[in-house]
């Protein structure tokens, strides 16, 4: 059984019209040239660590989304730009010096805890990732590659 790809299926050209049955004889057709466009479907027992990588990926895109915040606010209140490394080494003094309008120092400050809540748990993910590699034989090999590290190994 094949999951097909209908998004990356080329669309009928010249057709004048289209059924059930026209629709079946055009994807025999890709599927006889080998041109129908496929999906893997993962093992049932590998679908709940995939989804986990899903979630911790979009759980690091919202942590970079929260940092890009502050830095735009530090850029609009110092005319600074704020690196990654000195966004990470802010001190409530130094927040509380740049941003004197009490409002606008309450969003910097929400941002920055909500950004390490999400530090905190991409860690306890990586951290389960971890202890799940060691336990699967088939990644044990992969992770001997110079660059693999657990995270990307498991989503390899």
């Amino acid at each position: 059984m094949q999951m097909v790809n209908t998004l990356a299926v080329p669309q009928y050209a010249g057709l004048k019209h289209g059924d059930d049955d026209s629709d079946t004889r055009h994807l025999a057709e890709l599927m006889r040239l080998n041109l129908l466009p496929t999906a893997y479907i993962y093992p049932r027992e590998q679908r709940p660590l995939r989804d986990l990588l899903r979630r911790r990926m979009l759980l690091v895109q919202q942590s970079v989304r929260l940092l890009q915040s502050v830095q735009g606010y530090w850029a609009r209140a110092t005319g600074q730009r704020l690196s990654a490394n000195g966004f990470r080494h802010l001190t409530r003094q130094q927040l509380t010096d740049t941003f004197q309008d009490p409002t606008e120092l309450f969003a910097v400050v929400s941002l920055i805890q909500m950004w390490r809540a999400l530090q905190a748990k991409v860690a306890e993910i990586e951290t389960w990732l971890a202890e799940d590699t060691r336990r699967r034989r088939e990644l044990i090999a992969l992770r001997t590659v110079p660059g693999i590290g657990a995270v990307l190994g498991l989503t390899i």
